[in-house]
């Protein structure tokens, strides 16, 4: 049996914290740097003994019960990060749920998988700050901070529950091709556990991505085709491949998403909007929807839309709504992958819960930019995007929920005192990477 993971100064593994108060972590956006602190919070009371969910509740095949309708969950009360939880929810669900957390590890039961609690690795993520606006057109609108996550995205989410895994399976390193938000989360979790991360970026990743994957120990390896030299390293040395795309284990941390906003808002929200490359999160927002819809919890899945800008059409060719032959370049998503392996799991999730695709261009982008800036929000292009979206949307969302899903950065700071190695073929990455790790 693999040794647990190791601590490094600044993770929390599997931390429960005193009475009145709980471990969170701080990303620090100047240097890149993750580090932990104690901060006191009130907790919510425990609502009974913690269960295990059932495996046909976790897959979805549990019995319908009463289904919490709109404005019937009683009250609400002031909870940590500035949100509120709903009293009288579900026993079903409460009883599941770890109430003394405050992380994805919250929702442990409900994941296909579980990992056990001494492989648990934890940042503080998760149960981020809600923000209510009202915007011009459309009325009230929730956003969702994802941007505040340890490692400023919400990344952070999927990749603490894919590393946790992997190191409970007996991982000795691993790999990671990426834009950069996945590797920055990927390093710092890595680190918790000791062991090593190999970054595998393209060379027009943004300078700030790869100062916080140096900060965190993450090594960078700057390529033109980093999937097939992630893959190809992967097997040469038996570390683990942590292409969220690919990895079937990839969307479970993002179903904490859609059980917070149960338990923050009950069945009040109709429709979430994001912005999507591989569309990972939205496929594991679907599955968390899915999970509490089949328990009984929510009569229906909120319409979730997706939006995507410049070379990546597919989702939105297959709603017929792709934009004109020729689009301009991207401003959000710019290295994201333009055809997602996850395409027919996305299409059929974004069909069954009645939402839609959203291709924009840069400028309404940019206008919801300006937008977010009027109330002193600066975040990513992406989470501007996901804004836009909800601005372009054709319906009218009663209740809409938009997910800021990155941190605002200056992108044009000079790189400096970071090394990095550049890939040219395959004899490059054999010289880097011995056979056999």
């Amino acid at each position: 049996m693999p040794s647990p993971p190791r601590t490094s100064g600044s993770a929390i593994l599997g931390s429960k914290g005193g009475k009145n108060s709980s471990t969170s972590s701080i990303f620090d956006a100047t240097s890149g740097s993750v580090c932990a602190s104690t901060a006191s919070r009130p907790h919510p009371p425990r609502q009974g003994r913690r269960r295990r969910c059932s495996r046909d509740e976790r897959a979805g095949s549990h019995g319908s019960s009463r289904p919490l309708g709109r404005g019937n969950h009683g009250s609400s009360r002031p909870l940590g990060r500035g949100n509120t939880i709903r009293e009288e929810i579900s026993s079903v669900f409460s009883a599941s749920i770890d109430t003394r957390r405050h992380d994805i590890w919250r929702y442990a039961a409900f994941y296909d998988e579980e990992v056990p609690p001494r492989y648990r690795l934890t940042l503080g993520e998760g149960w981020t700050r809600d923000l209510r606006l009202s915007v011009p057109r459309i009325g009230e609108v929730l956003l969702k901070r994802e941007d505040l996550n340890p490692t400023g995205s919400h990344k952070a989410r999927g990749l603490a529950y894919q590393v946790s895994l992997a190191a409970a399976r007996g991982a000795c390193g691993f790999v990671i091709p990426s834009s950069g938000n996945a590797a920055v989360a990927a390093a710092a979790y890595s680190r918790i556990c000791g062991l090593p991360c190999h970054a595998f970026l393209s060379p027009r990743t943004p300078v700030e991505k790869r100062k916080r994957i140096a900060a965190l120990g993450g090594e960078i390896l700057l390529t033109d085709k980093p999937i097939n030299h992630a893959r190809h390293v992967a097997r040469r040395t038996g570390f683990v491949n942590l292409r969220v795309s690919r990895d079937p284990a990839a969307t479970r941390g993002y179903r904490s998403i859609a059980f917070e906003i149960f338990e923050q808002h009950g069945a009040t929200i109709d429709a979430v909007f994001l912005f999507v490359t591989s569309g990972t999160t939205l496929v594991g927002l679907f599955e968390g929807f899915e999970t509490l819809r089949r328990m009984g919890e929510i009569a229906t899945i909120p319409a979730l839309y997706a939006v995507q800008c410049g070379r990546a059409t597919a989702l939105a060719e297959a709603f017929g709504t792709a934009p004109p032959v020729g689009e301009e370049e991207g401003i959000a998503g710019v290295l994201g992958i333009e055809r997602s392996p996850r395409l027919p799991e996305l299409v059929e999730a974004i069909a069954r819960s009645g939402g839609g695709a959203l291709h924009l261009r840069n400028a309404e982008i940019l206008a919801a930019d300006r937008l977010l800036r009027t109330f002193g929000i600066a975040t990513s292009a992406e989470g501007c995007a996901a804004l836009a979206g909800l601005l372009r949307c054709p319906g009218n969302p009663r209740r809409p929920l938009v997910l800021l899903t990155g941190h605002e950065s200056q992108w044009d700071r000079p790189l400096e005192g970071i090394s990095e190695r550049r890939a040219e073929s395959y004899l490059d990455l054999n010289a880097y990477f011995p056979s056999g790790g």
